[in-house]
């Protein structure tokens, strides 16, 4: 982190900013799983008045070095002090879609970490040090199965290998989990049945394709 050679002033109007900042409330769903998570729009509602109010600002900008990434966030007071810091936008895929996700939750996750905006929902911080609600240690887990494993494998490719990648980027994000074996039971059946619920709404709009082709056809013929 770098800043100002002063920062007395900044930390005076921050220290009242965050007796005013709120949590960010999860009022958005993800489309996969059905469950809530804090945007970034949230994160910007519950600190921004506060900030306004005491003469801060959040400014964030790119920056890339070593041909990389970097999301760079700014603090800065009305006194011209300020701090900053750089985190790396890490992308699965390098095109304008993917390096755009991967700003939105990079600038979600600097904003509340340099202004102090929590989300409504706390977990002391087990789930990132492998103890949390989906991330327990193997042995204190069931395990899933490889039956399991090999059907939530084949919904998926049903599913097309978009909805794939998105929901190994959602849990990778939420949930630092890197490989379908380390899902818990619980996780596993909203995975499961968010993924068949899928298949099953593009099997049916396969067969309306098809029954208005048919329809289509029987007109012309």
């Amino acid at each position: 982190m770098n800043q100002s050679e002063n920062i007395n002033e900044l930390i005076s109007a921050m220290a009242k900013a965050q007796g005013e900042i709120g949590p960010a409330l999860k009022d958005s769903i993800n489309p996969h799983f059905k469950s809530r998570y804090a945007d970034l729009n949230s994160v910007w509602n519950a600190c921004r008045s506060a900030l306004s109010k005491n003469g801060l600002a959040v400014i964030q900008t790119t920056c890339s070095r070593d041909n990389s990434l970097f999301l760079e966030t700014m603090l800065a007071h009305s006194s011209g002090q300020w701090i900053r810091a750089q985190l790396p936008v890490v992308t699965h895929k390098n095109d304008a879609q993917g390096i755009g996700t991967a700003l939105t939750y990079m600038r979600r996750y600097g904003l509340a970490a340099i202004v102090g905006v929590a989300p409504d929902e706390d977990d002391d911080g087990e789930t990132a040090v492998g103890r949390g609600k989906f991330n327990q240690k193997a042995e204190s887990r069931p395990v899933l199965g490889k039956d399991d494993l090999d059907r939530l494998t084949t919904v998926l490719i049903d599913c097309g290998p978009k909805y794939k990648d998105s929901v190994r980027e959602h849990l990778k994000s939420e949930y630092a989990i890197s490989s379908f074996d380390q899902l818990t039971p619980e996780l596993y059946a909203k995975i499961f049945k968010a993924a068949t619920d899928k298949r099953k709404e593009m099997q049916e709009a396969q067969k309306e394709f098809v029954r208005k082709s048919e329809q289509g056809a029987a007109a012309n013929g």
